[in-house]
């Protein structure tokens, strides 16, 4: 055998050895990105209960947020976290199905809905602000829901 047989035979079994790299790394890229997406499936969950126990605790303070009476400052800074809790947790939730090459709309409905059944919260969303500091994303996202709220109405 002369030296350009054993190069030749080199070269193969390097292409080899680059391919097969190459897949096991793909494989292990869907397999990372599977359980993120899982993981963030999780996060979305925890997170709704959260927020579902929050508006629990605070079920008396947006009964009377919501039938217009005036509320004291602690109580409207309560209010307003409460909102602000629900506003960054759907918005999260938006960006991380951004991410995985999804439109988002469950989120931007979730939100909506959100709004609509709390007419304080609704009152909170339409003050212009807060939303001076919104990122590309978060504009993107408060424009889909105000067009959702334009949609019905509201």
């Amino acid at each position: 055998m002369n030296w350009e047989a054993i190069g030749s035979i080199g070269e193969v079994i390097g292409a080899i050895a680059v391919v097969s790299t190459l897949i096991y790394f793909s494989i292990q890229i869907r397999g990372l990105s599977a359980d993120s997406f899982s993981d963030s499936l999780s996060r979305v969950n925890e997170g709704e209960r959260e927020l579902s126990k929050m508006k629990q605790n605070h079920a008396a303070l947006i009964i009377k947020a919501n039938s217009g009476a005036v509320l004291t400052e602690e109580e409207e800074f309560v209010l307003r976290e409460i909102f602000f809790s629900h506003w960054v947790f759907h918005l999260i939730a938006y960006l991380r199905s951004r991410t995985y090459g999804r439109d988002g709309a469950i989120n931007v409905h979730n939100m909506t809905r959100t709004l609509i059944e709390y007419p304080c919260f609704l009152q909170l969303f339409r003050n212009e602000s807060w939303r001076s500091g919104a990122n590309e994303g978060s504009f993107d996202y408060v424009q889909q829901i105000d067009k959702r709220l334009s949609e019905r109405g509201i």
